[in-house]
């Protein structure tokens, strides 16, 4: 997993304004291709999650469930095209097969996920 320096600044700002510990990260079936990233903040770390302390000092866990979905991906905020101003956050994972056109949803092949 890496998150870029945009994104954990991004992130870290949600946790602040929300009196946060940290940002759990995982998937749940939804979506047009069929899973959908899910980003919450939390008040508390789940030791069965996969949590890393990010540069910033964020506080970043990974939902056990969701870390065979997520092995190897990138997150960083990115302009979107054509609408200035306006940022987002954007997941490559090399586990997906497809997603869909907004990179909402995506989904695997047995194959590509890591047990």
């Amino acid at each position: 997993m890496n998150v870029s320096k945009a994104a954990e600044n991004f992130l870290k700002n949600r946790v602040e304004k929300e009196n946060g510990m940290g940002m759990l990260l995982s998937v749940k079936d939804s979506g047009c291709n069929g899973l959908s990233y899910v980003l919450d903040v939390i008040h508390a770390i789940d030791p069965a999650d996969m949590t890393e302390t990010l540069p910033t000092g964020l506080l970043f866990s990974i939902q056990r469930s969701s870390v065979k979905f997520l092995m190897g991906t990138d997150i960083d905020y990115v302009a979107v095209e054509n609408n200035l101003g306006l940022k987002k956050l954007t997941f490559k994972n090399p586990n997906a097969v497809g997603q869909c056109g907004c990179g909402e949803s995506f989904n695997v092949s047995n194959s590509n996920v890591h047990e």
